[in-house]
C-alpha cells in the first residue's frame, strides 16, 4: 500500500491549523472551567498510547488529537444544555406534588419498582437508553404517568402506576417511547421529590442524578443491561467464561464502564459502552502479570500476518462481515528490526471510513485493547507521522 498524504485528511498549513486549534482549547477551556468527563480524558489517553514511548514524552499533540479534543468540548457543550432542561424541569414541581410523591413512597413496603409483567429485552435497553437521555438531552413524555390509588382502579391493558401496591401496570403488548418516557419521568420526580423532602438543596439533588461518574450502578436497571451486554462483548471476543465473574458498572453520561473480575484471569477487564446505542466502544485488558509494552523484540511479520486471521474474526463480532472492508497491521521499528514497543496494531477499516483498532501485545501473546474510531485513516495517518520512528503498514486482508 502507498504511503498516505496528510493532504488526504488535513489541508493548509500544519502550523497554522494546530496553532488555531489549539488558541479555540484555550479560550473556550478558560471560559467554560469545568473538567471534561471521564470517557472524553479516556479518548485522549487512546490517542496517547498509540504513540511510542518517546513521542509520548516529546511531541505535541498531533492533529488528530487537537480535533478530538475540540469536537469533545462541542458534545460537551449539548450535554450541559440538555442537563439544564432536566434540573428545571425537577425544580419545577409544585410543593403538593412533591409532598406526595415523598409520602406515598413513605407508605411502601418495598423500596423497589414492580411490574405486572417483565420486560421485553427491548424494553429493558429502551428504557435504559431514554433514562439518560431524559437527563442529558431533556427529553420528556408528552403527558404524565396515569397514577391510581388501588388496583381496583387498575383498567387491563392500560399503563399506569398503583400506589397501594407500588406496582407499574404494563400493557400486554411491548411499549413505545412515549409510555417508556413517562415511566422514566415517574422515576426521577419520584427520587428527586425522596431527597429533596429528606434535606437536599435543589441543585445538590438535581445534579447528583446527573453526575454518575465513578459511582457503583451495578445493581440498577441500567448497570444489569450494561454488564450483561459487556459480559456478551467479552465472550463473543474472547470466548472466556463469565459466568461468576465480579462486576462493577460506573457511568458518566456518556458511556457505561463494566469492569469484569475473576480470580483465575490474573487480570481485569473493562469494557465500555456508548449509553445511547448501547453499541460497544472499547474493551483493554489489565493484566495483573505480564507486561504489555516490551521493547526489543523480533519483528515477525509471517507472525503478525497470521495472527490477523484471529483479528479478522474478532472483527466479526463488532460488525457484519460485508461491512468489513479491509484490515492492515502495522508496528514502529527501530535498529535490527526491533519492535520498538512490544505492540502489533491493527485497524479494522470499514465501507464507512471508520472501523477498529486492535493493539496487540507481543510479550502477552494477545490482545489487550480494541476501540472503536470514526476514522481509521486519520489513526494511521498520525501513526505514520512518527518523528523518532519508522511505522511500517501491511495489508493483511481485502474485504
Amino acid at each position: 500500500m502507498s504511503k498516505m498524504s496528510n493532504d488526504s485528511i488535513w489541508g493548509g498549513d500544519e502550523g497554522e491549523d494546530v496553532k488555531k486549534i489549539d488558541e479555540r482549547i484555550r479560550e473556550e477551556l478558560i471560559r467554560t472551567a469545568e473538567p471534561l468527563p471521564e470517557s472524553y480524558k479516556r479518548r485522549v489517553r487512546e490517542v496517547l498510547e498509540h504513540l511510542p514511548d518517546q513521542k509520548k514524552r516529546q511531541r505535541r499533540f498531533p492533529k488528530v488529537a487537537a480535533v478530538i479534543v475540540a469536537s469533545m468540548l462541542s458534545v460537551s457543550a449539548v450535554v450541559t444544555a440538555g442537563v439544564k432542561l432536566y434540573q428545571q424541569r425537577l425544580n419545577s414541581m409544585k410543593p403538593e406534588e412533591v409532598e406526595e410523591f415523598y409520602s406515598v413512597s413513605q407508605q411502601q413496603q418495598i423500596s423497589a419498582d414492580l411490574y405486572s409483567r417483565d420486560l421485553f429485552d427491548a424494553e429493558e435497553e429502551r428504557l435504559t437508553k431514554l433514562g439518560e437521555r431524559y437527563k442529558r438531552e431533556g427529553i420528556f413524555p408528552k403527558t404524565e404517568l396515569k397514577c391510581v390509588n388501588a388496583e381496583d382502579d387498575v383498567k387491563v391493558g392500560e399503563l399506569c402506576y398503583c400506589y397501594d401496591n407500588g406496582t407499574f401496570y404494563l400493557p400486554d403488548q411491548e411499549m413505545n417511547e412515549e409510555e417508556l418516557l413517562q415511566i422514566v419521568d415517574f422515576r426521577y420526580k419520584r427520587d428527586y421529590s425522596l431527597q429533596k423532602m429528606q434535606g437536599g438543596s435543589e441543585e445538590k439533588v438535581a445534579d447528583e442524578k446527573e453526575d454518575e461518574e465513578g459511582v457503583d450502578i451495578s445493581s440498577t436497571d441500567s448497570g444489569e443491561v450494561a454488564a450483561k451486554r459487556g459480559r456478551k462483548y467479552l465472550e463473543d471476543l474472547y470466548g472466556w467464561d463469565t459466568e461468576g465473574v465480579r462486576r462493577e458498572v460506573t457511568s458518566d453520561g456518556q458511556y457505561y464502564y463494566v469492569t469484569l473480575t475473576n480470580s483465575e484471569w490474573n487480570c481485569d477487564v473493562q469494557i465500555e459502552i456508548n449509553i445511547d446505542s448501547m453499541e460497544f466502544s472499547s474493551i483493554e485488558i489489565h493484566d495483573k502479570k505480564r507486561e504489555k509494552w516490551k521493547s526489543g523484540i523480533k519483528n515477525n511479520e509471517k507472525q503478525y500476518r497470521k495472527y490477523g486471521e484471529e483479528v479478522w474474526r474478532m472483527g466479526t463480532k463488532l460488525v457484519p462481515e460485508e461491512q468489513m472492508k479491509q484490515l492492515s497491521f502495522g508496528y514502529y521499528h527501530g535498529k535490527n528490526n526491533e519492535n520498538v514497543d512490544g505492540v502489533v496494531y491493527y485497524y479494522l477499516t470499514c465501507i464507512d471510513g471508520g472501523g477498529y483498532i486492535f493493539n496487540y501485545s507481543i510479550n502477552m501473546g494477545e490482545i489487550y485493547r480494541i476501540f472503536r474510531v470514526a476514522n481509521v485513516e486519520g489513526w494511521i495517518t498520525m501513526a505514520r507521522d512518527a518523528e523518532e520512528y519508522s511505522f511500517e503498514l501491511k495489508n493483511v486482508v481485502q474485504g
